[in-house]
């Protein structure tokens, strides 16, 4: 208001912006947590430990990459607050609550065209053929 001299809802309205297509990718909600707890495995198998301990010793708990999934769950374990077997188990947790959080999210914010290339309903070459149609519209 105090730019214009008018109400924000008196302003008029740019049309909102729709000419786009969203990929989402999805499967199955227990196949999708099967694959994070997966991933974390072998995040864990690949130094996931070394890297968060080392930003532990820098003193990155208060850091922005230390709040991160994987490495916040990783510092009470560090401190002696928690197993590791705890802080893996957190870690998987916390990845599949973020992973609902985006679906729903995708869901309720975005015109999202869903695709599982997971359990094969879905191709690339389907995608491909889609694109291209909404492309030529």
């Amino acid at each position: 208001m105090k730019k214009t001299g008018q109400l924000f809802s008196d302003q008029p309205q740019l049309a909102p912006l729709d000419d786009y297509y969203v990929v989402g990718l999805n499967t199955e909600r227990s196949v999708l947590y099967d694959r994070i707890n997966h991933r974390v495995d072998l995040m864990m198998e690949q130094g996931l430990l070394d890297e968060a301990k080392w930003l532990y010793e820098q003193g990155g708990m208060d850091w922005q990459s230390g709040k991160g999934i994987g490495y916040r769950e990783l510092m009470p374990y560090f401190a002696g607050e928690v197993s590791l077997a705890d802080a893996i188990n957190q870690i998987k947790l916390d990845s599949r609550h973020y992973a609902k959080r985006q679906l729903t999210w995708f869901r309720n914010q975005v015109n999202t065209h869903w695709y599982d290339l997971v359990s094969g309903q879905n191709t690339t070459k389907e995608i491909e053929a889609d694109l291209t149609s909404w492309l030529r519209k």
